[in-house]
């Protein structure tokens, strides 16, 4: 790639990716929405640029060269945080739905670029049924947290709704992303992959969230339909389970694992995990360990409990990778 041969608005693409995320979005404030989305379109696009390209665009530019090992790639995630920082979140979602046109992104696809609140916010007046099938579309963490910010009144059965969805008809879907096209500005079609299993669905979600909401959730569920609940508790993986795994997977885990969270997990950790963990470190690390803890003073319950949700998202992600196994219920293996 020679710098000299990029036209002015890859030049451009170039030298917002090299700024980061707040400086760009500062400048993406003083550009219309032609030109944050032609730009845009190009950052998400970019492969990894080399270093000489970075130099000579901001040497032509600024008269002078940005020193380090080259930027990788403006990524969707990247565009998304410039973006949404620099433009309120519905025109945000326009821009990136209008720059994701030619992939034939749903409306519902929009979504993915609000922020939790927003979606939220936006939809907690519509029927619950409509906002499982919504939850249904998004990511495990996003839509762990757009629950988290819906109403009170609205969490319970939006969650029992989404845990008995096992499939979305596709009309619902359209339907649904018609309306979003309406608010956000156009699309082309929607994703017919409609069936999912809505309690592993909420289990995932569950897991996401702090151990206060978790419980208030699962316990209303359950005064509702306790078989449910059951079910979905059943789906869940929670820190104390790791006592339910062998040597194998916990040092697969341990591998992936900051010292940072394994001291903070372990804080009120019981007496078995604490065993399990250390019999699989060696003595110089559990050592290190226990005089991290103790040389530590008074912690939030809260860091902990993130501690121990960032362990089991380690172990749930070993799992999904065919690393560890994780249950098996009544199954034999092998």
């Amino acid at each position: 790639m020679d710098f000299r041969k990029l036209g002015g608005s890859e030049k451009a693409a170039v030298f917002l990716i090299s700024l980061g995320e707040d400086l760009a979005s500062q400048i993406f404030k003083h550009l219309d929405v032609g030109e944050i989305r032609k730009i845009g379109t190009l950052m998400s696009e970019l492969d990894k640029i080399p270093q000489e390209v970075v130099d000579g665009v901001t040497k032509e530019m600024y008269e002078k060269s940005v020193k380090g090992g080259g930027i990788v790639k403006g990524s969707e995630e990247y565009v998304k945080k410039v973006v949404l920082k620099a433009l309120d979140p519905a025109t945000a979602a326009e821009v990136i739905d209008e720059m994701s046109d030619d992939e034939g992104k749903s409306g519902l696809e929009a979504l993915k670029w609000l922020d939790a609140d927003s979606i939220a916010n936006y939809f907690k007046n519509e029927h619950p049924q409509i906002i499982a099938v919504i939850l249904s579309q998004l990511e495990i963490n996003h839509a762990s947290e757009v629950l988290k910010a819906l109403p009170e009144q609205l969490k319970t059965e939006v969650t029992i709704r989404l845990a008995t969805l096992d499939k979305v008809p596709v009309g619902v879907l359209k339907e649904i992303s018609n309306v979003l096209r309406t608010e956000f500005k156009d699309s082309t079609s929607v994703d017919t992959s409609s069936s999912f299993t809505g309690k592993q669905k909420v289990a995932d979600m569950l897991n996401q969230l702090d151990r206060h909401t978790e419980g208030a959730i699962l316990s209303q569920i359950e005064e509702n339909n306790p078989d449910l609940a059951d079910e979905i508790r059943q789906l869940m993986f929670k820190f104390e389970d790791l006592v339910l795994l062998d040597d194998r997977a916990i040092q697969e885990i341990l591998k992936e694992v900051t010292n940072e969270d394994l001291i903070l997990a372990l804080r009120t950790a019981n007496d078995e995990i604490k065993e399990l963990i250390f019999k699989n470190m060696s003595e110089r690390a559990v050592t290190m360990i226990l005089e991290d803890m103790e040389a530590m003073g008074p912690v939030r319950l809260s860091d902990v409990e993130k501690a121990q949700q960032n362990i089991t998202k380690v172990a749930k992600k070993l799992e999904s990778e065919g690393k560890i196994i994780i249950g098996g219920g009544d199954d034999v293996l092998v």
